[in-house]
């Protein structure tokens, strides 16, 4: 749950933040929609604000929950457990051992070279440069960057059209026929073009994969062992030193 997605995170650390999450958005829905009924007033949180202060909460957690050493969270607790009457020690994961990311993600010493076919089955370092920045790898072809710088430009095009729309409004002011002009062009023709050449381009991509799949299936070698069972799956190293001892 995104805690094995980190050297340093638990899954103790995820699940805490995962339920103090789902428990804040909750409760913050049902006070913005019936807070008012209760007391007459308005909540004093907007929808954004409550999921601005969840996230923030959640984050807190996940990183409390990781790094905080086993001792004092055995003695949280057992504090807690006893005051609140509540099994504490079935709901709180003490022990963690830390997860092998490394060998779920294929790095390190893990590397399968099928996975990096755009350098010939070597990982290359990346440096720090513009395209890794935009995250352009090494492994992109030529037609993964086509189709990632044209989805970047049109993003960015997208989003300075708006900026020069808003202070266009604000400053000069728009009509209702400029309003339908722009709304025409950019959100109705443009989209339609748009959605129309992907359509042609994954049917394209589609039919030929489909091909490539068949003929595939026709020269693959059959292993009548391999029933699905998911064998090697040894993904745990040595307790991390915020296990409790």
């Amino acid at each position: 749950v995104g805690g094995l997605y980190s050297s340093w995170g638990t899954t103790r650390g995820a699940f805490a933040a995962l339920t103090s999450g789902s428990i804040l958005a909750t409760a913050g829905m049902i006070c913005e929609h019936w807070w008012e009924d209760w007391t007459g007033e308005d909540f004093l949180l907007s929808g954004q604000e409550v999921y601005f202060f969840a996230m923030c909460i959640a984050w807190i957690l996940y990183v409390a929950f990781s790094r905080i050493p086993g001792a004092i969270l055995q003695k949280t607790t057992r504090f807690f457990s006893e005051k609140l009457g509540l099994p504490l020690w079935d709901v709180v994961p003490l022990e963690h051992p830390r997860f092998n990311i490394n060998k779920m993600l294929h790095r390190g010493d893990y590397v399968v070279a099928s996975d990096h076919t755009g350098t010939g089955g070597q990982v290359v370092r990346e440096t720090w440069n513009w395209r890794s920045a935009l995250g352009i790898t090494e492994d992109f072809t030529r037609s993964d960057k086509l189709i990632y710088g044209f989805t970047v430009v049109k993003s960015l095009a997208l989003f300075a059209l708006w900026i020069v729309m808003t202070v266009v409004a604000l400053t000069v002011g728009v009509s209702l026929e400029g309003w339908a002009t722009y709304h025409y062009w950019v959100n109705t023709v443009f989209f339609i073009v748009l959605t129309t050449g992907v359509m042609i381009w994954l049917s394209i991509g589609g039919l030929r994969d489909v091909l490539a799949l068949f003929r595939d299936l026709k020269n693959a070698k059959r292993d009548h062992s391999d029933d699905g069972t998911v064998r090697d799956h040894d993904y745990e190293l040595p307790s991390s030193p915020y296990s409790p001892s």
